[in-house]
């Protein structure tokens, strides 16, 4: 895993590097008018609650609860198409903490959007503004999609694309997309994103290699009691429908249009601790198509739940099994995050972690009657304790119960 965050890492700053830019002169922040809400608030303290980051002034900071996938959401009100993303993110304290928050632009009011940018731990404490190059959103979030963590966020502006002028007037597009410029940005912006997804591609691989396991040998396939759904149907055909990827055959496929962000989802009615996950994802044709897309489990029902892994080119046309470590959901969900590509799954199959059988701490014999008798337990941990006469009709009589627990 070591090797895994490394490259990671490096792709981040390459990542940061390349997209980041100057704040746009003379622009309208958008920001200042729109409507904010986040996951969670870290105190009652109207100082840090969410508008305090569109207010203008970098000393007052809007503060998340340190928990799992905290998130802050701008809404717009309408659709724009955003030139750039200002951020400032205080460190107040704790400056050895963990940040990898996703910037992202759409018309979802969900963390699904596509990503304009990531703020790193080395964005902290100074504005960067990220150029997310004319990205078409009603809603600007910012989400840290797989850890605990506080989001500390003190100033959020948010620059659209200026319209054309009429015939006769200097184009004035042309001029704002020149505000995300900057003397090191040398590249194009598409070979700059090869660079990216090339090293993120060596990331998944070996992320892929470490995570693979074996099909857990006669487990309950917990997909086929499901409920599933998915985000659209390539056609009207009941042979490609979303049920069609858990009824245990790999000859029939579920397949979603070619839409940005298409996802599977499967509820599994109740939470569960998976072990495992094996899917099988045919390429009927286009052998070179990308395919990368996440594999989560949660509690949640969009796609924003911790992921357990992400399936890639090489996982096309076989069976592969993600250990997810016991990783606690009551939704699996299959999500390609950001671009535009059909989402193919023949078979899905969920395996749950085996409940460890509850043992009991004594038993009370006919010899322990009319006396105290203390039953060594031995650290079993526990919120009840019971007392049953399991097998046969009987009178249960009890005097006094007394329970201790280890220091």
């Amino acid at each position: 895993m070591k090797i895994v965050l490394s490259l990671l890492l490096l792709v981040l700053v390459i990542n940061q590097t390349l997209q980041s830019c100057k704040p746009p002169p003379a622009e309208t922040n958008l920001a200042r008018q729109g409507i904010v809400a986040h996951s969670s608030q870290f105190s009652q303290s109207p100082d840090i609650n969410a508008s305090v980051a569109i207010d203008g002034q970098v000393s007052s900071c809007s503060q998340n609860e340190k928990l799992m996938g905290a998130w802050w959401r701008l809404d717009l009100k309408k659709t724009y198409k955003i030139s750039a993303i200002g951020i400032f993110n205080r460190n107040r304290c704790c400056h050895k903490r963990r940040m990898l928050a996703h910037v992202r632009v759409g018309d979802s009011p969900y963390n699904n959007n596509p990503i304009c940018g990531i703020i790193t731990q080395a964005n902290l404490d100074k504005l960067v503004v990220f150029c997310c190059n004319g990205m078409e959103g009603q809603y600007v979030s910012i989400f840290i999609p797989h850890y605990t963590e506080n989001l500390i966020l003190c100033e959020v502006e948010v620059y659209a694309m200026k319209q054309k002028k009429q015939k006769g007037q200097e184009n004035s597009a042309t001029k704002s997309s020149l505000l995300c410029s900057d003397s090191y940005m040398l590249l194009e912006l598409n070979s700059r994103m090869e660079i990216v997804l090339s090293l993120l591609l060596l990331v998944l691989v070996i992320n892929q290699t470490l995570q693979s396991c074996k099909p857990p040998p006669a487990e309950t396939n917990l997909a086929l009691q499901g409920i599933v759904a998915h985000s659209s149907q390539f056609s009207q055909s009941p042979d490609i429908n979303a049920s069609v990827a858990i009824d245990g055959q790999v000859s029939s496929c579920s397949q979603n249009e070619k839409l940005m962000g298409a996802w599977w989802r499967l509820d599994l009615k109740k939470t569960y601790k998976i072990s495992a996950i094996g899917i099988f994802n045919r390429n009927r044709c286009c052998h070179k198509r990308r395919m990368l897309a996440h594999v989560r489990v949660g509690d949640s029902p969009y796609n924003n739940n911790p992921i357990c892994g992400i399936i890639t080119q090489a996982n096309l046309d076989k069976l592969v099994v993600f250990c997810c470590n016991g990783m606690e959901g009551q939704y699996v969900s299959i999500f390609i995050p950001h671009y535009t590509e059909n989402l193919i799954l023949c078979e899905v199959e969920v395996y749950a972690m085996k409940q460890k059988k509850q043992k009991g701490c004594g038993i009370i014999t006919q010899v322990n009657l009319d006396k105290l008798v203390v039953f060594c337990c031995n650290g079993m941990e526990g919120q009840y304790v019971s007392i049953f006469i399991p097998h046969y009709t009987e009178n249960l009589i009890l005097c006094e119960v007394e329970v201790y627990a280890m220091k």
